[in-house]
């Protein structure tokens, strides 16, 4: 028979250092599941936003969209100008600013940027 005099548990620091890592493991793999907004990428799928967006606003006008690709300011949307196809809708002075959801955030569709 052994003697569990010699025998040791875990300690609170081992059980800590095992707990941190899970948490930052998890945490890693929640944000990339999840997206991040500072994340590359982001214009590609806001241009379609853009442009369905706009043709939601102007009924029978084709868009013209660029995204940028970056998140600059991580609000979750990226900044995209767009231009119509044809002739601009009547009070539409091309081009216009926009911004739209990028790919890695929970925001959803587009918004008319603020004037600065």
């Amino acid at each position: 028979m052994r003697s569990t005099r010699n025998a040791r548990g875990v300690t609170l620091v081992e059980l800590l250092i095992v707990v941190v890592m899970l948490a930052a493991a998890f945490g890693f793999f929640g944000a990339v599941a999840h997206g991040c907004t500072g994340c590359d990428d982001g214009g590609s799928s806001a241009v379609a936003e853009a442009q369905g967006y706009l043709g939601a606003l102007y009924p029978g006008v084709s868009w013209r969209a660029v995204c940028q690709d970056v998140d600059t300011n991580n609000d979750g949307y990226v900044s995209c100008t767009a231009v119509p196809g044809g002739t601009p809708p009547p009070g539409v002075v091309p081009p216009v600013a926009l911004e739209c959801a990028s790919r890695w955030s929970r925001n959803t569709s587009c918004r008319l940027a603020p004037r600065r």
